[in-house]
């Protein structure tokens, strides 16, 4: 359970213990708010949109009256997004609110708010009236009669002490804030009156939502008393204290009544403890199951699925980092679209005159590019891919690439395991996979050596280090091998010509075939099995492995039907059955088939703390050898 989640739990017995409060004086607590940063959270999937009339009060004391500072509001970037706004403006107490009609404002005089002084405000929008009214400790100080009626789609959060905008937060609040309420209806004089300056009960008629913001010091959550279970949190993100406002003790002048029913508690209540129903760190109202993802507040996953797209990795660590603290966000993660995150580190070499084997930009962009394009499903019909995310130390956020020395020697796994050892953060373990981009790693110039399946693997390049297509290919084969891949895609065939795939000896280094002649010419991916299969005994060269593009298999210049030959053999050449030729995999005639690599790989990557139980598999340096 993570440290927030103790805290959730003591919430719940604070309150438990503490709900039949009746007194003069509520002794509560309130939010804090010191200007630089902070705020709190209520998601737009929990609050939803208004109706046509509303009310929206809360108390506030402010620290000055300088500039502009937000309280409260719904007020997205997008027009569609804007209900309404509580904020000081260079002095003024200033309300707005938004809908068909346009935009309506309204503001009272500076004088009306003190720095250092508790006052209870109120902006009503009353359709009944057609008016925008604005009150302060049930007072009406302002009204403007407006066209506005409130029909928007709910789709911003509720934010208090800051405006968060696409760009990001402003606006920031300075002073204390307490007892944020909102209701269905414009609520009339009488009503403010008799309720501005006391608590309301748990669940009356009305609320939308009421956070007492009462919680203790060191609680995330903002709990709601309206009985709609429309919690929120402190800061930007619910999982650490970054952006939080304090809790101190309320000194505002509202008396307490004992709520009619404990909300955490038997005979009707409603349990208000957050719920994660699938233990990801995300709470369940937050886990919208539409495939929306926004932030922390409106996820889009799912709250019964802890890795709603299937990669491996839960939701709550894409969201939110993980508890090791790595910011998996801000590297790029999705919790509703497949991810792969890859490490490589590399040696430079003096062998031939000095290069480097640090992978250029354009052969990481071709293997990015592959995964973005594949015919891989994702939740919620959202677009099809996968998000690879390449961290060879080419800067901010992506810092985790490492020059590892000159002329070294990297064996696999003994050396491998040391230099990982010493430059691979150990909080990205059974998240990245990890490469060694190197000149060698054993006497027979092997182009490669990976788990398979595992997150382990070499690439040697050699003399081809500045070939980008070669080194993007070869990545490419060698990180198919730890996503449970072979040469033959489910096999150890190593050259079928109906097989396109990079992990295929015929196309890997070459390039996958992009014009069905069955000769590599460039293309960087894997198989999707379209292509029929090849019977060797039985062959027809007129329809070739498209079907209608014909392929000399015995290069004799002619494209003959109905004859045997073995073609699982290097490009352009080919053998009798029962006779491998010294170019082919094997000797016999037999049926070759293609193989769906997409849809076969593995993202989740073995546990590190699991033996290891896999194969290690060596690459050739090239088809030709």
């Amino acid at each position: 359970m993570s440290g927030k989640s103790l805290v959730a739990a003591a919430v719940l017995v604070v309150l438990t213990a503490s709900i039949g409060w009746i007194e003069t004086f509520r002794a509560g607590n309130a939010l804090s708010f010191a200007g630089a940063g902070q705020l709190a959270v209520v998601p737009d999937t929990s609050v939803g949109a208004l109706g046509s009339s509303w009310t929206v009060e809360c108390w506030l004391n402010p620290a000055d009256l300088e500039s502009t500072q937000r309280i409260v509001g719904k007020w997205g970037s997008a027009a569609e997004h804007r209900e309404f706004v509580l904020e000081i403006s260079d002095g003024r107490l200033q309300g707005r609110a938004a809908g068909s009609g346009g935009e309506a404002e309204i503001s009272v005089a500076a004088k009306s708010l003190v720095a250092g002084k508790w006052r209870h405000l109120a902006l009503l929008l009353d359709d009944a009236t057609g008016e925008l009214r604005l009150y302060i400790n049930a007072q009406l100080r302002a009204q403007r009669a407006t066209a506005v009626t409130l029909d928007r789609d709910g789709e911003a959060p509720l934010v208090f002490g800051a405006d968060v905008a696409d760009e990001g937060a402003s606006a920031f609040l300075k002073g204390d804030l307490d007892e944020v309420r909102i209701w269905d209806r414009a609520l009339t004089e009488k009503e403010l009156l008799d309720r501005y300056d006391r608590q309301v009960r748990y669940g009356d008629a009305g609320l939308l939502g009421y956070w007492r913001l009462d919680e203790p010091p060191g609680a995330q959550e903002l709990l709601d008393f309206s009985g709609h279970d429309r919690h929120g949190f402190l800061g930007g993100n619910y999982d650490d204290t970054n952006g939080d406002p304090a809790r101190v003790t309320s000194t505002a002048p509202i008396r307490s009544n004992a709520p009619d029913r404990p909300p955490n508690q038997g005979g009707g209540g409603r349990k208000i403890a957050p719920l994660d129903s699938d233990e990801d760190r995300l709470w369940d109202i937050f886990e919208t199951n539409d495939g929306d993802f926004r932030g922390p507040w409106r996820t889009g996953t799912d709250p019964l699925n802890a890795d709603t797209d299937g990669d491996g990795l839960d939701d709550g660590d894409e969201v939110l980092g993980t508890l090791a603290g790595l910011d998996l966000p801000r590297l790029g993660a999705n919790p509703v679209r497949k991810d792969i995150f890859l490490e490589i580190d590399w040696t430079d070499d003096s062998s031939g005159g000095m290069h480097s084997h640090r992978p250029r930009p354009e052969s990481i962009d071709m293997i990015v590019e592959a995964f973005a394009n594949a015919p891989v499903a994702n939740p919620y019909a959202l677009p099809p891919g996968i998000s690879l995310h390449v961290d060879y130390g080419q800067g901010e956020p992506y810092t985790g690439g490492n020059f590892l020395g000159l002329d070294l020697q990297v064996t696999f796994d003994d050396e491998f395991n040391v230099y990982k050892a010493a430059n691979f953060d150990p909080r990205r373990e059974d998240l990245f996979h990890y490469a060694i981009f190197c000149h060698q790693f054993n006497a027979n110039r092997n182009s490669g050596i990976a788990e398979l399946p595992g997150d382990d693997f070499i690439v040697a390049s050699d003399t081809w280090y500045d070939v980008s297509l070669r080194v993007a290919t070869v990545c490419m084969h060698e990180l198919g091998h730890n996503l449970g891949l072979r040469h033959g895609g489910n096999e150890e065939r190593t050259y079928k010509p109906n097989y396109n795939s990079v992990m295929n000896y015929r196309y890997a280094f070459p390039g996958t075939d992009t014009n069905c002649d069955a000769i590599g010419d460039g293309g960087v991916n894997y198989s999707d099995g379209s292509l029929a299969d090849l019977d060797e005994t039985f062959l027809d060269e007129e329809v070739g492995i498209c079907g209608d593009v014909p392929v000399d298999w015995n290069g004799d210049g002619r494209f003959r039907r109905n004859f045997s030959r073995n073609i699982n053999c290097i490009a352009r050449l080919s053998s009798v059955c029962g006779d491998d030729g010294g170019v082919c995999d094997d000797r016999l005639c037999t049926t070759l088939r293609d193989f769906n690599d997409w849809a076969a790989i593995r993202l989740p990557i073995p546990p590190g703390d699991a033996p290891f139980s896999g194969e290690i598999t060596d690459c050739r340096m090239r088809p030709e050898d």
